[in-house]
């Protein structure tokens, strides 16, 4: 019944947020993804769901329209990675745990992905201990 209702608040949670909300919320997602390796994590995942989402379309347009179906699980090709990153690496939970899911994605799959490829974002944030 726990899992249960984890599912239910998980779907509840899911909507498209607003710019405002994006724009809010980015630096707080920033901060819980200091880690490089996380990093890394993070955006092997997200290539490999693109390509995942890559490989379901093609299908779709050259096999059969059934195909499509996959793309209902696309999202969930990358949370093993992001979850074993946050869990190993950071020593927290995801944020998709808390937050609104889609807000997640879209600060993981627009910015920071893509910010980490194009080298505009330092894959290394943690705070420096002195010593």
């Amino acid at each position: 019944m726990k899992k249960m209702n984890f599912i239910i608040n998980y779907f509840k949670r899911c909507r498209i947020p607003t710019k405002q909300e994006i724009r809010e919320y980015y630096p707080k997602y920033l901060l819980s993804h200091s880690h490089p390796l996380n990093k890394l994590f993070h955006v092997f995942g997200n290539g490999l769901t693109w390509l995942y989402v890559g490989c379901v379309l093609f299908l779709s347009f050259f096999v059969s329209p059934m195909f499509v179906i996959g793309l209902l699980i696309s999202p969930f090709v990358v949370y093993p990675m992001a979850w074993f990153g946050h869990f190993y690496f950071e020593k927290g939970k995801p944020a998709t745990f808390k937050q609104n899911p889609v807000l997640t994605k879209i600060c993981d799959n627009i910015f920071m992905f893509q910010l980490l490829i194009s080298h505009k974002l330092k894959w290394d944030t943690r705070k420096k201990k002195n010593g």
